[in-house]
């Protein structure tokens, strides 16, 4: 986002101060972006949609479980992590790491499985033509 952008989050109801990101959509509504979550104002209201806020990672990455956000303790309550390093959970950048999968298909489709036997024929023309 823009520094300083956007101006005035109380212009809309219901939208977080302090955003971390916002966009108008192809589909005419605007998304708003704080921490995990989002909100959704359709096109020319002013309001946030029933339902708002959501879960970033469910939604824009289909990512039904995100992971945890507190480091792993030991037994006594004590930070495993050590100095310069950063959460297992988490890339070097602070940003959350998504470790599920989509149980979509390909996008282009079943992949197309070829076997040796393609290029008999091939190979059965051209020893045809010396022969």
């Amino acid at each position: 986002m823009d520094l300083g952008y956007p101006k005035d989050t109380t212009l809309w109801k219901g939208v977080p101060a302090q955003l971390d990101d916002a966009m108008r959509w192809s589909d005419s509504a605007s998304y708003f972006f704080k921490g995990k979550e989002y909100w959704r104002v359709a096109g020319s209201d002013m309001e946030v949609e029933a339902g708002y806020p959501r879960p970033i990672g469910k939604d824009w990455l289909v990512c039904a479980d995100m992971q945890s956000d507190s480091p792993e303790t030991q037994n006594n309550g004590t930070s495993v992590r050590l100095p310069g390093q950063h959460h297992v959970d988490h890339a070097e950048n602070g940003y959350e790491v998504c470790s599920c999968t989509s149980d979509s298909g390909s996008p282009t489709g079943p992949r197309l499985q070829l076997s040796p036997a393609w290029m008999l024929a091939p190979l059965w023309t051209l020893l045809s033509a010396v022969l």
